[in-house]
């Protein structure tokens, strides 16, 4: 069945038609599915687990937590407005209280009660203060880059699980029609080799012979069933949809020859590319930030603010003797660290220390990823080399057991023989599925270190 839906919009941003076309083929998926079993490609499973896995989600999140922190980070910069309005009454005996002791009274005087009013606006703004609230910005926004590199590192690694587990299912699928094609050879050869028993052009060693391999067989069927069982549970699960209980099947990828670059390529890819490396690059900026904010403390803050305020007994009064109750201020403050104990020094120490150990993290980091490289581009270059070998072995297998077929119906062969050739045969095949789907799991694994596994997406 083949769904064709044309998506329209007016003024919309790729973006938002991006996550569009994703909503829509998850809503397709899960009303196609209910119905029978379908077919996904590989950017089908990718673009579901995108939609799907809580680890995304809560990575946008926090890149729209940083995004408001570098909104935060100009408050600095922007002048401040405040208005402030206040009234009080306060009440007091016209004269002294007076204690008759004949009567044991007390006499109050008459209750006199007095009001204020009073109300202001007032206008501050920071003029310098050593280049702390500019570096605070560029710091700021310094860590949203950050936060989008964590975001799209989240993104590589979700679509590289997806890889993985598309190609395992793919591998353990292909594995279970070898063992289940396998079982049917086995019990072809078991009926044939009972019926020359039972005319006699068998011995006995041969049926037993062929009932073991049909045992064997019979046994990686099962073991073959489960282990696709299980990687279709990680693919699900990949993809976010665990709990779905949607059947569906994934289509054949086919295996091509890909352009291995050599290490040094590799290498510079990564330091340009890789977004965990251009987060902890961005890092070392952070720690450079850090202590210039820190140095600015030891700069003259300066800072102008203008006040316009008012007092009176009532409102009335407040707002009819204009000239007489308002006053205006304007002042220009200036102050400068002189002797701070030593807490200024010992901060910046700590910021150039944060700086060298964000390289030295940064360094390490160059390492351990150029020995991840290394491992890659020899198990590439590995498949590459034994993925042609072993299809010239399944051939050559393939042959050998028609021949030995041939033979023992010709009774000039053992069952052994036939026996060992079908395992040849079982061998040699399983042997180059496994090199080609691990081949295309670590060219995924190439891209992802790279840092260029997304960008097929775009």
């Amino acid at each position: 069945m083949v769904i064709s839906i044309e998506l329209i919009c007016w003024d919309c941003r790729p973006f938002h038609v991006k996550k569009m076309k994703q909503k829509l083929l998850i809503s397709l998926f899960l009303l196609v599915t209910s119905a029978k079993s379908e077919v996904l490609a590989l950017v089908d499973c990718i673009q579901i687990a995108l939609s799907n896995k809580e680890t995304l989600k809560a990575s946008a999140l926090d890149l729209q937590s940083a995004q408001q922190t570098v909104k935060g980070s100009y408050s600095n910069i922007l002048p401040s407005l405040m208005f402030s309005a206040s009234s009080s009454e306060s009440g007091f005996p016209d004269q002294e209280v007076v204690y008759n002791p004949a009567t044991g009274e007390i006499m109050l005087g008459n209750i006199s009660s007095m009001t204020s009013t009073s109300t202001g606006i007032s206008l501050s703004q920071n003029i310098y203060d050593g280049g702390i609230w500019w570096n605070t910005i560029s710091q700021s926004k310094n860590s949203y880059k950050i936060a989008e590199q964590y975001d799209r590192q989240v993104k590589i690694n979700i679509i590289r699980e997806v890889h993985q587990s598309y190609f395992n299912y793919l591998k353990t699928v292909q594995l279970l029609d070898v063992a289940k094609s396998n079982l049917k050879s086995s019990q072809q050869q078991l009926a044939l080799t009972k019926k020359r028993f039972e005319l006699g052009s068998a011995r006995k060693t041969d049926l037993l012979k062929a009932e073991v391999r049909f045992g064997q067989a019979r046994v990686e069927v099962v073991n073959n069933n489960s282990a696709s069982e299980n990687a279709y549970l990680n693919l699900k699960n990949a993809m976010g949809i665990i709990g779905a209980g949607k059947d569906f099947t994934v289509e054949d990828v086919a295996t091509a020859q890909v352009l291995i670059p050599d290490f040094e390529t590799g290498f510079e890819t990564i330091q340009k590319l890789n977004p965990s490396v251009l987060a902890k690059q961005r890092q070392i900026k952070n720690a450079e930030f850090s202590e210039k904010i820190t140095k600015g403390a030891r700069m003259p803050n300066i800072s102008a603010s203008a006040n316009y305020s008012g007092n009176a007994q009532d409102l009335e009064t407040l707002s009819g003797e204009w000239d007489e109750n308002w006053q205006r201020n304007f002042s220009l403050s200036i102050s400068i660290p002189i002797y701070t104990g030593n807490t200024l020094s010992t901060r910046i120490q700590q910021a150039r220390l944060n700086v060298k150990k964000q390289e030295s993290e940064y360094l390490t980091q160059l390492q351990d990823l150029s020995v991840q490289l290394h491992g890659i581009l020899d198990r590439l270059n590995n498949y590459q080399a034994v993925i042609p070998i072993n299809e010239t072995v399944l051939n050559s297998a393939e042959e050998d057991l028609k021949l030995a077929q041939q033979r023992y119906s010709l009774g000039s062969a053992t069952i052994l023989e036939v026996l060992d050739a079908q395992v040849s045969v079982v061998s040699a095949r399983s042997s180059l599925i496994r090199s080609k789907h691990d081949s295309l799991i670590e060219q995924a694994n190439l891209k992802a270190l790279l840092g260029t596994l997304d960008s097929d997406l775009e």
